[in-house]
């Protein structure tokens, strides 16, 4: 399998490789636009393959691109995945399946982490019983570090300046105040917006459809940037039964499989609590697979640059290009060992969640 042939240069590749793969295996297609457009002008849509299976009571859900830049390795996993059900059939699971290609195709096209309205939409996806309102306590004191209103600068170190901050109030508690999401700065990082956004109302309106008769579901979102160097960690964002727990740990592993408390972590509208509460009575288990690429800071670091040159640099000068360009390798190394790593652990964990749709009581 030459793992290359998976990652595409852009998202109107990705979208029509994905498309064509679909169609390749009988897998019926649907599209849905979302109102916006692409570098070239072309149309933003988040695409969806169904397979109805033999076995409909089950189901595997995969999607990509939550994140939109994180979208050109989700889309590779997509395309592989697809490939190797292609050249021999009876790898081809028998559950119904649900690949959702692009959640986010404006960040995935733009090159950007966020949508159109720079929102997070893993920070968007709030329940009825939630409000877009809020903002960790020291948010506002590190506004101007993490958002400065001023294009990017090849001597501004993001970690000199969180020195002071860390300092301050520990590193835990900083890294929280800046990952956990904010509802008050439009123009900073890990914003959760004012309303429901596209993505939010298609799957209020979509999923249970998608998901069909299954009763059984799980549900792999696939992510990059957080965590060690082609590695990855399963994390769930909503509430898990203890059999469930249990069941991931034996099955997956426990070093894999972390659970996040809201406590913990001060983050709501995940995916996967969102997805829970709409799949209505399903045994429905969502796992954001998290694999590992470069350090926190230097994360951190490409985020906010990309994000200077959105709002106030030149959108045709080369620094503009330069952090967009950064941004995906931060998010999609190009590094050969890393992809061919991260694209064989991803089919395992497919395939072990359809081997576990089947032994999962």
């Amino acid at each position: 399998m030459v793992v290359d042939a998976f990652f595409s240069k852009n998202y109107a590749i990705a979208r029509e490789h994905f498309k064509q793969s679909a169609k390749n295996l009988g897998m019926t297609l649907e599209s849905i636009p979302i109102g916006q457009f692409g570098p070239n002008g072309e149309m933003l849509s988040i695409d969806v393959a169904i397979q109805s299976g033999s076995m409909p009571d089950q189901a595997l859900l995969i999607s990509s691109g939550l994140h939109g830049v994180e979208g050109f390795f989700g889309s590779a996993v997509q395309l592989a995945v697809m490939k190797k059900w292609q050249d021999d059939p009876h790898l081809r699971p028998t559950q119904r399946l649900i690949l959702i290609h692009a959640l986010n195709p404006y960040g995935f096209a733009w090159r950007r982490r966020a949508n159109e309205d720079n929102v997070d939409l893993n920070r968007n996806l709030i329940l009825s019983c939630e409000s877009f309102r809020g903002s960790p306590a020291i948010y506002k004191d590190i506004d101007h570090i993490l958002n400065p209103k001023r294009p990017p600068s090849r001597w501004d170190w993001i970690n000199f300046r969180l020195i002071c901050p860390t300092a301050k109030h520990g590193q835990a508690i900083l890294e929280q105040a800046i990952t956990a999401g904010q509802y008050d700065y439009p123009q900073g990082l890990f914003y959760g917006g004012t309303e429901p956004s596209h993505l939010s109302k298609i799957l209020s309106d979509n999923l249970d459809r998608w998901l069909g008769l299954s009763q059984k579901v799980i549900h792999l979102d696939f992510h990059t940037g957080l965590g060690a160097w082609a590695t990855y960690k399963l994390l769930f964002d909503h509430p898990l039964s203890d059999n469930q727990y249990a069941w991931l740990k034996s099955y997956f592993g426990n070093e894999s499989v972390e659970a996040i408390s809201d406590e913990q972590s001060g983050w709501k509208g995940g995916l996967g609590h969102f997805c829970k509460t709409h799949a209505k009575d399903r045994d429905y288990i969502c796992a954001l697979a998290e694999f590992g690429t470069y350090k926190g800071l230097q994360v951190l670091a490409g985020l906010r640059a990309e994000n200077q040159s959105y709002f106030w640099g030149n959108p045709n000068s080369r620094i503009t290009e330069y952090t967009r360009q950064r941004l995906v390798e931060l998010f999609c190394p190009k590094s050969a060992s890393w992809r061919k790593d991260c694209i064989r652990q991803a089919i395992t964990l497919v395939e072990q969640a359809i081997n576990g749709l089947s032994t999962k009581s």
